[in-house]
This record gives structure tokens, sequence and C-alpha cells, in this order.
């Protein structure tokens, strides 16, 4: 997870510096903006097993450990969609910045 954002960020630091040196033009003024704000982003719907305590019954702590189970599954599973839409993020970021650059060499090829 920790190297997915490390990516994420360091293709949206690359984004914006391209942007930076980039000169304002009438498409980048008009090209819509979209930014997905952390507050947007949906919470697990997993929910975590109570504990039984010592003295609850054999049958109780083997419910509970399957219930855990499916608590550890549960969140995996969460784990998992948020890393595929990091990964399709990253791949967006790197296609533009590609884009970019094919852009920048024809300019520098018709000069």
């Amino acid at each position: 997870m920790k190297t997915i954002l490390i990516l994420l960020l360091s293709t949206l630091v690359c984004v914006s510096a391209f942007a930076q040196d980039a000169k304002p033009t009438v498409a980048s003024a008009t090209a819509p903006v979209t930014t997905t704000s952390m507050a947007l982003m949906p919470k697990h719907q997993c929910v975590s097993p109570e504990a039984p305590g010592r003295l609850a019954s054999v049958n109780r702590q083997k419910s509970f450990n399957k219930e855990v189970d499916a608590y550890k599954n549960c969140l995996m599973q969460f784990r998992e969609e948020r890393n595929k839409i990091a990964r399709t993020n990253v791949e967006a970021g790197n296609a533009a910045v590609e884009e970019f650059n094919s852009f920048i060499a024809e300019m520098k090829k018709n000069q």
C-alpha cells in the first residue's frame, strides 16, 4: 500500500512539475479539472467481531474465530479494491505524462 501511495505521489509530482513549466494555453485553460477529496473515499463496511472473553464456551470461541476470519477477509478485499483503483490512477497519470512527452517531442521534431 505504501509503495502504491509513493508511486501515486511521485507521479503527481511529475505531472505538477510539467504543469508548472508549461505556459498556459487555451487548451489548458479550458481542460476539465477533476479531483477527488479523501473525504469522498468510501470507508470499508467491515464489522469487527466482539471478543467473547475468557469464560466463553468452546462453541463461542470457535464462532469468534470464524468472525475474525470473515473480518480479515472483508478488510483484505477492501484493500485490494482500493489498490486496484490506485493502480488505475497511477496508470492514468503516467499516460498523461507520456502524452505530454510525445507532444513535446513532436513539437521539437517539427521545429
